[in-house]
């Protein structure tokens, strides 16, 4: 029998267990459930000894074996380098099922190296990473925009990557990255480099496994196919490891960090906002490498001042992702106000007035319009809220 009794675990100011009790008897099969977040994994790692609870304990019979096997992929004190000393060395990261990880750092960290090692195109030069056995890994890079066929179609792009995909389901993808139409029938070799981008990303997702790699994915997009991709990644339902310098990207999307800087790296369970919030609040330090002092002294105060720098990079560039959002949702809210007043002149005119069935396919498509502008007016409110509070929150 697992005995867990009156366990308590914290992290930062979450508290994960506050004196949780369970027993677990031999031959019993037991689900653990609940949101992400919620202290699952966590509780796993504990009973297999992985992790301690700040207080209580957990009573394991020494007789029993206790085996773990990784949901998705497991990084084991894993190092990587090029010839010379290590980009980083012992990782050890477990990902489970449905996270999306955040991988941040300055450049030259390792992210896009940790990720190249994840999709088995170089080997660590220490440790391990194992995956799954149902794992089915995905990999986009910048070297995908060059492996484009130019000769082929953005329908047989898709139809290629996914041979099984319904003609409609073709289309819809290519309209989920902003090609509709026409713009099927297009070659890739006629494409601009955002287009291309565009394009890989709709192969990727045309089948994307259950494991996303993703290497600066937003690079060439605007902010509506970033916005597109982010929705996109929102209702994916397996994992995904994110390397991106798109602060915007990163909050919609990820639900774990993994902060890598040279000779040191952190997890946290959690968004990139609950993140930042944690290190301003003192909960969790302003994660240095080896030659980074935590505290006082000139070259802490450079740190500090370079975080603080980088800090207002970041909120300068969401205020202004923001202010271009809104201003986008008030044009095509004033488009669609538009094409509604065309359209009731058309309802109006008495020359229409026995017309019944003009009168009620353009009832049918105001009725849409007003729809579809009511939503982008609630939306509007939203992003307004949102940048309302950036401002109060950090005065320009």
């Amino acid at each position: 029998m697992i005995v867990i009794n009156s366990i308590e675990k914290k992290f930062g100011p979450k508290v994960l267990f506050d004196g949780c009790c369970a027993a677990i008897n031999p031959r019993h099969r037991t689900a653990l459930v609940g949101p992400n977040g919620s202290g699952k994994t966590m509780l796993a790692r504990m009973i297999c000894g992985q992790a301690s609870p700040d207080s209580g304990a957990i009573a394991v019979p020494a007789s029993l074996h206790i085996a773990h096997l990784a949901q998705e992929m497991a990084i084991e004190a894993a190092s990587a380098g090029y010839g010379g000393p290590p980009v980083f060395a012992g990782l050890t990261l477990s990902v489970n099922r449905g996270d999306k990880v955040a991988i941040i750092g300055p450049n030259g960290a390792g992210k896009s190296t940790l990720l190249r090692m994840c999709a088995g195109l170089i080997a660590p030069s220490a440790g391990r990473i194992r995956t799954g056995g149902n794992a089915i890994v995905r990999y986009y890079g910048q070297h995908r925009l060059e492996q484009l066929d130019p000769d082929k179609t953005l329908y047989d792009t898709i139809a290629a990557a996914a041979p099984a995909m319904a003609s409609s389901a073709i289309q819809s993808i290519l309209g989920l990255f902003l090609f509709s139409g026409e713009d099927a029938l297009k070659t890739a070799g006629v494409l601009s480099g955002g287009e291309k981008a565009r394009l890989s990303l709709a192969s990727i997702l045309a089948d994307p496994g259950n494991v996303l790699l993703l290497d600066e994915p937003t690079n060439h997009l605007d902010i509506e196919s970033v916005e597109r991709l982010a929705d996109a990644l929102a209702t994916f339902e397996g994992t995904a490891l994110i390397v991106s310098h798109d602060e915007f990207f990163l909050n919609r999307t990820a639900t774990r960090i993994l902060e890598i800087r040279p000779g040191t790296y952190r997890y946290f369970p959690g968004s990139l906002a609950d993140y930042r919030s944690y290190i301003e609040e003192g909960y969790i330090e302003t994660l240095q490498g080896p030659n980074g002092p935590a505290g006082g002294g000139r070259e802490g105060a450079v740190t500090r001042e370079k975080t603080a720098k980088e800090q207002r990079v970041l909120t300068r560039e969401s205020r202004k992702q923001l202010e271009r959002r809104i201003r986008k949702t008030e044009e095509e809210v004033q488009a669609l106000e538009e094409e509604i007043a065309a359209l009731k002149k058309t309802v109006d005119d008495p020359a229409n007035a026995h017309d019944f069935q003009l009168l009620h396919e353009t009832l049918e498509t105001t009725g849409g319009k007003q729809a579809e502008a009511d939503r982008l007016t609630d939306e509007w409110g939203r992003l307004q809220e949102e940048l309302d509070t950036l401002n109060s929150e950090n005065p320009a």
